[in-house]
């Protein structure tokens, strides 16, 4: 959870570097509450951890509107990004799942979220570190971009509500599976972001076995230097904004 957060905030000021915006509060708010993340001992209440998780992340989603206005991000509303982003995270989920098969975790044994029978509780786990690397950072220069405004990428459901058309969820996958196939420099050595999740899996499966010390999520400093070289960093504040 702390690893999440840890990338939101280095998302954060990545954008506001770029935006020259001012995310300063925020990002202080974030790693304080990031800090207490690190210093809870493993008999803490599980809503405390996911209460902190939800309050970062209400920070973030607050910054990004400063950056592209949308409405605030609830899992259950189903505005155009979020429809996109949600589409986003269900790639990532099956990728960690097949990346846990192939190590031999498996992906029903909960660490933070509970166990509950047909509920891949280590996968929901293990996606938040890849949240922001993979698929906030890939999906969030679509609308930027104004990649995702045409009508057809979305269907109506009701107002303010939509869902992927077919040519909106080409888009999605395309823009993932190339962050997917993108080169990082990630423990000691060059990989694609794909390598790296199977590479996170083993690593933590031997952490497990008792064969490594300790286990670090990945990080988004690693894919920062991909995206400002394919000027994902480099754009133009929207005027709207």
């Amino acid at each position: 959870m702390a690893a999440k957060g840890t990338n939101q905030v280095a998302h954060l000021r990545q954008l506001a570097r770029q935006y020259r915006a001012s995310f300063t509060r925020e990002i202080v708010q974030c790693e304080t509450m990031i800090d207490s993340l690190n210093l809870l001992d493993g008999d803490i209440q599980r809503g405390k951890l996911f209460g902190s998780e939800g309050y970062i992340a209400d920070k973030y989603f607050s910054c990004l509107r400063k950056v592209h206005v949308f409405p605030g991000r609830k899992p259950r509303e189903r505005d155009k990004f979020k429809s996109a982003l949600n589409y986003g995270y269900g790639i990532l989920y099956n990728e960690v799942e097949r990346a846990c098969l192939y190590v031999g975790l498996d992906p029903y044994m909960g660490l933070y979220h509970t166990e509950r029978y047909g509920k891949p509780s280590l996968v929901l786990d293990l996606v938040e570190e890849f949240r922001v690397p993979i698929i906030d950072s890939t999906i969030f220069p679509l609308f930027l971009n104004k990649q995702m405004e045409k009508a057809e990428n979305f269907e109506p459901i009701q107002p303010g509500v939509y869902r992927l058309s077919n040519d909106g969820k080409r888009k999605i996958v395309e823009a993932v599976y190339k962050r997917f196939n993108e080169q990082v420099f990630w423990d000691g050595k060059r990989r694609e972001v794909k390598a790296v999740i199977r590479h996170q899996m083993q690593c933590l499966a031997q952490y497990f076995l008792g064969k490594r010390s300790g286990y670090e999520p990945f990080r988004f400093d690693a894919v920062k230097k991909s995206l400002a070289q394919e000027g994902q960093l480099s754009l133009t504040l929207p005027s709207a904004c």
